[in-house]
């Protein structure tokens, strides 16, 4: 039974300047920003560039009183990553950002340091989700808040993560072992089982071979040997569909001679005509009838 693959998840970074994001008003490339206050490191932010936005307590008269950016997505975890600014002399650097995902809100983040502090901290996490839906989806930074205090965004990149299909190499390592070793042990086996099939065949075959020939050769010879008729003096004929035999008169010598006797004289009948199976034909031996 082979265990579930776990899917590999991949990571897609957005960056600030990639034009899949949508900016609303009061937002500037923080870059090529001539009055923007903030100045970070540029070595520092993701692919040197950033978006500066600051949110005035003053906004409800504006259209767009609270800037934003947003983006579209598919994917099953999100994170935020922005440079928080710390507050050196006049800059403010306090954070209050919130996130909508399908125009929900997920999440929001608030950052107030402390007085006199400078510099910045890059690469921060503002915002994580790991547990959206598999699908498409909406997701929404908005700076501040309509009628709070000022607040200062500056936006890196968003990273989010989806799901490509394709097994985890660390999961499936173990069993990608065992589903090889598996294979190789179940070719081992059906080539046995073949090689032992073709040597009973072959087996089998070579016995009805050996036994034919050893029968073929083990059997008697029932075939008759020719039989040679012999003549007894004249020449006689045979007739063998109705199994007469004609003979012509001959004297036959038959049996031992007495010491000092001839051998008695046998004569048959001359044109004497008998069948094989009539044994109560007279003969006619010595003038006198059997």
């Amino acid at each position: 039974m082979s265990a579930a693959v776990q899917g590999r998840l991949v990571n897609v970074t957005i960056d600030d300047q990639s034009p899949s994001l949508f900016y609303s008003n009061l937002w500037g490339d923080g870059g090529s920003c001539l009055s923007c206050l903030a100045a970070p490191n540029a070595s520092q932010a993701i692919h040197e560039t950033w978006h500066d936005s600051t949110h005035y307590a003053d906004d409800e008269t504006n259209p767009y009183p609270t800037p934003n950016v947003s983006t579209s997505f598919n994917g099953t975890a999100i994170y935020v990553i922005c440079i928080l600014p710390r507050t050196p002399g006049s800059v403010i650097g306090s954070s209050d950002m919130s996130f909508y995902i399908d125009s929900d809100l997920v999440g929001d983040f608030v950052n107030n340091p402390s007085p006199g502090e400078r510099g910045f901290d890059y690469n921060y996490t503002v915002y994580s989700n790991t547990s959206i839906p598999p699908g498409q989806h909406r997701f929404t930074l908005q700076n501040g808040r309509v009628g709070a205090s000022q607040t200062l965004t500056l936006f890196d990149a968003i990273v989010y993560s989806y799901d490509d299909g394709q097994p985890d190499h660390n999961n499936s390592d173990i069993g990608t072992t065992t589903n090889t070793s598996t294979a190789q042990n179940t070719s081992f086996i059906v080539g046995l089982a073949l090689v032992v099939a073709l040597a009973m065949f072959l087996g089998v075959v070579a016995f009805i071979l050996y036994w034919r020939h050893r029968k073929h050769t083990s059997e008697p010879n029932h075939s008759h040997p020719p039989i040679t008729p012999f003549f007894l003096g004249d020449p006689h004929t045979q007739t063998v569909a109705d199994r007469r035999i004609s003979l012509s008169p001959r004297l036959l010598g038959v049996g031992p001679s007495r010491t000092g006797e001839a051998p008695p004289s046998y004569e048959l009948a001359a044109d004497k005509t008998f069948r094989l199976g009539e044994l109560t034909d007279k003969i006619v031996i010595g003038g006198r009838n059997k």
